[in-house]
């Protein structure tokens, strides 16, 4: 397992490279570090993994400064230019992944289930499954369906041709079913607090720290969620992620 330095390091000496917007590190940072967290406990350093939805390419670019030897999926791998690490193209919504039985130790699922259509979610979770070593690691972050956040700012994400935008959201129950439908060891499950700290602008767009909530469109709703966000501690199902960590059968 790495130390939280160690975690710290790789995503920012991937910042370092990348360079992007602040907007969007203030609003997922949180979540690499998590994943990286959860995938550390289960893996060894100089695993070889598979990232799915590679896009912007922090984590991706974090798990290989960490040490572990990374391959990468994205519906335009153009757009991640020079990454340092191999980015194939793969739209999940209609095609296989193009890898073999038994190719990787773990699989990174991030924020990507939720893009896809409902009818093609239990062939692509049976992909990653073959595309698993026995034993291997699968990870999945994705929104918490009853997440506080509709409720303060009735977060709607139409999907679109270019796969942003949501097309289904889940409950925690519901992605347990479907690890149990396709036959892979649940490790943990849980919601998790991952954007709880962050204030969004009106445009649903540009992202802040919480705490500066007083210079920001949205004052009263944002106000609201921060007097609410300590009580997240204890109401587990409105927290805005949800969190599985999960191995392949032996």
């Amino acid at each position: 397992m790495f130390t939280r330095k160690e975690v710290t390091d790789g995503l920012g000496r991937a910042i370092s490279c990348l360079g992007l917007s602040d907007w969007y590190l203030i609003l997922h940072y949180k979540r690499f570090k998590k994943i990286i967290c959860s995938l550390s406990k289960q893996t060894a350093r100089g695993a070889s993994g598979l990232e799915i939805g590679a896009w912007p390419g922090y984590l991706g670019l974090s798990l290989k400064n960490l040490g572990y030897k990374v391959t990468g999926t994205d519906l335009e791998p153009e757009r991640l230019g020079d990454l340092g690490i191999p980015v194939v193209k793969l739209n999940l919504n209609s095609e296989v992944i193009p890898f073999a039985d038994n190719s990787f130790e773990f699989v990174v699922f991030s924020e990507v289930v939720e893009h896809l259509q409902s009818d093609r979610v239990i062939s692509a979770l049976k992909e990653i499954n073959r595309v698993l070593v026995p034993g291997g690691v699968l990870v999945i972050s994705t929104p918490n369906k009853t997440r506080l956040g509709a409720i303060f700012h009735n977060e709607k994400h139409p999907a679109s041709e270019h796969g942003h935008g949501h097309e289904k959201e889940y409950r925690l129950d519901e992605i347990v079913r479907l690890m149990n439908e396709i036959q892979m060891i649940i490790v943990s499950a849980q919601t998790v607090s991952l954007y709880a700290g962050v204030g969004r602008e009106e445009t649903n767009k540009y992202y802040y720290p919480l705490i500066d909530f007083m210079w920001h469109p949205r004052m009263v709703s944002n106000f609201a969620k921060t007097l609410l966000y300590p009580l997240l501690k204890f109401v587990p199902q409105f927290r805005d992620s949800l969190l599985i960590v999960a191995r392949k059968e032996l």
